[in-house]
Order: C-alpha cells, then structure tokens, then sequence
C-alpha cells in the first residue's frame, strides 16, 4: 500500500528532494527525511523500517509486448534493454547473484533520477531493477511484472528519520 500522508497528517507540508551525500537535519532545513537504509548506514536518530528496499527485475506488459520476448530465466534478461540507476553496478551485482556469472552487459539507459527510471519502465522503454514493495500496487494490477523472484539489497530498508530532541517520532509517518 502507498503511502498517504495526506490522508494520515494533512496538516503536514512535504517536500521531496533528492540527497546524495550524508547530510545533517541542521544543514537541509528539513524536519524528518525518509532514507534508503543499509546495515552499514550510520544512524541519525530515531527511526523505524517503513518498507523494504529489496529490489528485483520487473517491467511492464508493454515491452514484453513490443519486443516479444517469452523468456525470462536470468541469461535471458541480459539481452532485454536494462535501465539502470545512475550506473551499471546493480546489474552486475543482480546477474552475479542469479548465478550467470560475468556477462557483458548491452549498453542502456542511465537514469540518475528514479522517477524517470520509473516512467521509462512504465512506458515500455525497458527493463529495471526496481524496489518490489514500492511496486506492489501495480504488480497486483498487472501493469508491473517482476521477471524474476531473485533480488537483491535484501537488507536494504527505507526508514523515516527525525532528530531526537526536535520532532515527533517517526512512526508518526506510519500510524494513524
């Protein structure tokens, strides 16, 4: 289920940016952050696991459809047209846990933003590797297919973040 912050905390006003660097509360002006969280990450405050980050291939109907592939065992994936976060990186990572070893990766799009990655598959430009809870809606619709159920970033969790002494709790985002 997505996200409705709305409809929980209308008296709240968001404001989505992208961060790439660790940052302090002090520094961005923000009250409460929702960050992509590794076991390695280090802690800023108190914070809960919202959703998981574990991420699989899916893609939509349409460029099944368009470019008629039926297969979709993990070598076959690798002559589909991959779209990739910011680098190639987790596509490696994802072919080397399927178990295909090193393959050569066609070249592809690079999206630095996920937002576009995310219109792009929708549209049917492509396959992407894609956080599968964030998808579930469109999954169960069928506009969304995940192609394979081995995933990667297992541990990865996105997780709201406030300070300590400043603002409510985090689980705010979550309950009610």
């Amino acid at each position: 289920m997505p996200l409705r912050l709305e409809v929980f905390r209308p008296q709240l006003r968001i404001s989505f940016t992208y961060i790439h660097r660790p940052c302090e509360f002090s520094l961005t002006g923000v009250d409460s952050l929702l960050r992509v969280t590794d076991p390695e990450s280090p802690p800023l405050g108190r914070t809960f696991n919202l959703m998981s980050g574990r991420v699989a291939p899916v893609c939509s109907p349409r460029y099944l459809k368009r470019t008629q592939h039926r297969g979709v065992a993990p070598r076959a994936l690798a002559s589909m047209d991959l779209l990739h976060a910011l680098d190639k990186g987790d596509w490696i990572s994802w072919f080397k846990k399927a178990g295909v070893g090193t393959i050569r990766l066609r070249p592809g799009n690079i999206f630095e933003d996920f937002g576009l990655l995310s219109s792009a598959l929708l549209f049917g430009q492509g396959v992407g590797l894609c956080p599968v809870e964030l998808f579930a809606e469109d999954i169960a619709r069928g506009n969304v297919i995940q192609l394979s159920d081995i995933s990667i970033h297992d541990d990865r969790m996105y997780a709201p973040y406030s300070p300590s002494t400043r603002h409510p709790k985090p689980s705010s985002f979550a309950n009610g």
